[in-house]
């Protein structure tokens, strides 16, 4: 309860106060909260991106670590300037534009953004899954013509190599 404390707190102020702008604030609050956690794994690690690709793959190849705090700065540098944008149309632009921009013009970006660094993550290691969109990207951006693809064909092929056989040691 304690990390919803600042929500509660605006919540409470805008009612007792009667100030509709400090409702308009909770979005803003959201990404500060957000971003003070994206900030915050890059600080104490792993990265939050890291963090969720390891959900998807728990055994990560190590040359995609730095690319993941890459992508967590680049969600900071979003989820700030969402904050900033949000504070400025709910204290100086018509009610419309605030709930245009919150309501649809931020998830279109968020999206955006998500589906761009999916697209740009695929281009530049080659590396696929089974996935149609793998499948997809394969086809368009073979793997063997750049060094990140051989380097992922490398790390796939090791994965998967069989692990060597025991030796038959034991005295009888």
């Amino acid at each position: 309860i304690r990390q919803h404390l600042a929500l509660m707190a605006l919540i409470a102020a805008a009612v007792v106060l009667g100030n509709r702008t400090l409702l308009l604030l909770l979005p803003m609050l959201v990404s500060l909260y957000l971003l003070g956690t994206f900030a915050w794994s890059l600080h104490r690690g792993p990265p939050m991106i890291e963090r969720f690709a390891r959900l998807a793959e728990a055994d990560l190849p190590a040359f995609t670590i730095p690319y993941c705090r890459k992508v967590t700065e680049l969600w900071c540098a979003f989820l700030a300037l969402n904050a900033a944008a949000v504070l400025a149309l709910a204290l100086a632009a018509p009610i419309g534009w605030w709930a245009l921009y919150t309501g649809a013009l931020f998830y279109l970006l968020m999206g955006l953004l998500l589906a761009g660094e999916f697209a740009f993550r695929k281009w530049w290691f080659r590396y696929y899954g089974d996935g149609v969109a793998d499948r997809l990207f394969e086809r368009w951006f073979p793997s063997e013509r750049t060094a990140n693809g051989r380097r992922s064909l490398a790390y796939v092929a090791r994965r998967e190599a069989p692990a060597a056989p025991l030796a038959a040691s034991s005295p009888q």
